[in-house]
């Protein structure tokens, strides 16, 4: 099953709230491989997105994941960058810091003032490995996710509650 082409990355934490990656995350519950595509887009208008990349690349990616196969359990989660793409790499989910605060203010349709409050989106780990470093860097980002999220040292830790 293919989900996307999504406009916008779904790289890190994204994946924990997209819409692209849950299709596919269902497919594979259902035991169907499924694989979620998304292209990053520069602020433009809806329709105006530039998809060459993802159609230059998807075809012939797709062919050799689906020939490779992968395991049960797990989808794939593609991240086209903007522009020509220098390569393809195999990644790990990365992380940003949403630990700043952003406060900015505002105006509505109707000139009310009001704030926006968002939580920053700098890079946390950007090891040479992950999905963010790699669209970042212009690469085409593959990166294999598990269903399962459990933090199995955590269990040990908590010991009977």
């Amino acid at each position: 099953m293919l989900s996307g082409v999504n406009r916008g990355v779904n790289l890190a934490e994204d994946v924990t709230y997209s819409g692209t990656v849950s299709a596919a995350i269902e497919a594979t519950l259902a035991g169907v491989p499924a694989i979620a595509l998304s292209q990053e887009t520069a602020e433009r208008a809806v329709g105006e997105e530039a998809f060459e990349t993802a159609q230059a690349q998807a075809p012939r990616l797709i062919r050799a994941l689906l020939a490779q196969g992968w395991p049960e359990g797990v989808l794939i989660n593609i991240n086209f960058p903007m522009g020509p793409a220098l390569g393809v790499r195999v990644t790990e989910q990365g992380l940003r810091d949403h630990r700043r605060l952003e406060v900015v203010e505002r105006t509505d349709v109707r000139g009310f003032r009001y704030f926006w409050f968002g939580l920053g989106r700098d890079f946390l780990e950007t090891g040479p490995a992950s999905d963010l470093r790699a669209v970042s860097e212009g690469y085409v980002s593959v990166t294999p996710l598990q269903l399962n999220l459990t933090h199995r040292a955590q269990m040990a830790a908590l010991g009977p509650c």
